[in-house]
């Protein structure tokens, strides 16, 4: 797999990931209920890594300067909440 180095500030990656976990949801459980829905080979194994990589850079993000990060927003119940 090829890849890709951006630089993004922790508001853009907090927007990121909370536009992806919907995203992944609806792939995951909404799409496949549609009719003529056809699944692509490792597009949901993609999805879920690409989630995990967001999730790890604010992770490594909030270890490094505790005081100024803070959590995404919650706005559904489509958000996961750890």
């Amino acid at each position: 797999m090829q890849s890709i180095h951006l630089r993004l500030a922790v508001d853009q990656i907090k927007a990121l990931l909370e536009i992806s976990h919907v995203q992944l949801f609806h792939l995951k459980y909404l799409d496949p209920k549609i009719p003529g829905y056809k699944a692509e080979p490792g597009e949901l194994k993609a999805a879920e890594s690409a989630v995990r990589v967001l999730e790890a850079a604010l992770q490594e993000d909030r270890l490094r300067t505790p005081s100024a990060w803070e959590a995404p927003a919650r706005r559904g119940l489509l958000v996961r909440v750890k």
